[in-house]
């Protein structure tokens, strides 16, 4: 028998024996120990998702033969297995319970968390409404900015929704709008002080200047930081049904 001694890492011990790997946490929890599975095992991971009840909150597909221990228990999982972490009731530790689990509960978590992301979604997108705008180049309004006439109040342009940034114009200030059809006109509009203004990245890739009332400022704000959180929801759910079409296949 050979067994390789490696170096402790993290919160855990890890050594090799006939082509087994065995981890051991420094602690008397199961903080991490997901985590140094998926790391020692070379995992993939299935599901990354929110605590429901009995649902698991994470899963992972083991790729080599992996020994460890939860809770008194010894568990040997062989390539191909799948181990869960479920959030345990009433705990703020992180402390979470580790499992083994069969192909066909992995295919039920999945479906299940697929429906309730769907319909989450779907009722969620009831709440969508528009902004008034009109086709504006992203230089003409950074002038704006850059000119001093305007605070900027929202700044967002790495982010994943239209919305990229809102200013409050202070002076008034003429600006340059492009016109909604193909003659390639542009006009000037007079901007009052107070007007608060809105860059939105359409689907083209362009840009418009939206048209905020002051009394809309906090509900608009709030409406596209849930929309952060929506597209956040929409992309787990297209990794959901790419997992679940996956192991409908392995299965």
């Amino acid at each position: 028998m050979s067994t390789k001694f490696l170096s402790a890492k993290k919160n855990y011990i890890h050594k090799s024996i006939n082509n087994v790997e065995h981890i051991m946490l420094l602690h008397d929890n199961n903080i991490g120990l997901i985590d140094a599975i998926k790391e020692v095992s070379n995992a993939n991971e299935i599901l990354k998702a929110g605590s429901l009840p009995r649902l698991p909150k994470r899963i992972i597909r083991v790729q080599k033969a992996i020994s460890f221990k939860t809770r008194g228990t010894l568990i040997t999982a062989q390539p191909g297995d799948y181990i869960a972490a479920y959030k345990r009731a009433n705990d703020t530790s992180g402390d979470y319970y580790i499992a083994k689990i069969p192909p066909q509960v992995v295919a039920m978590a999945l479906m299940r968390y697929t429906n309730l992301m769907k319909k989450s979604t779907e009722k969620e997108k009831n709440h969508l409404f528009d902004l008034p705008t009109s086709p504006i180049l992203e230089t003409t309004f950074y002038g704006v900015i850059h000119m001093g006439n305007a605070d900027i109040l929202y700044d967002n342009m790495n982010g994943k929704t239209a919305l990229k940034k809102i200013i409050r114009v202070y002076k008034e200030t003429p600006i340059r709008t492009c016109a909604t059809d193909n003659t390639q006109k542009s006009y000037t509009q007079k901007i009052r002080p107070g007007q608060i203004l809105a860059l939105i990245q359409n689907q083209r890739g362009g840009y418009n200047l939206g048209f905020i009332l002051p009394e809309d400022l906090t509900s608009i704000k709030a409406y596209y930081r849930h929309q952060e959180r929506l597209l956040e929801k929409q992309n787990l759910l297209k990794r959901l049904i790419s997992a679940s079409q996956r192991q409908r296949s392995a299965s």
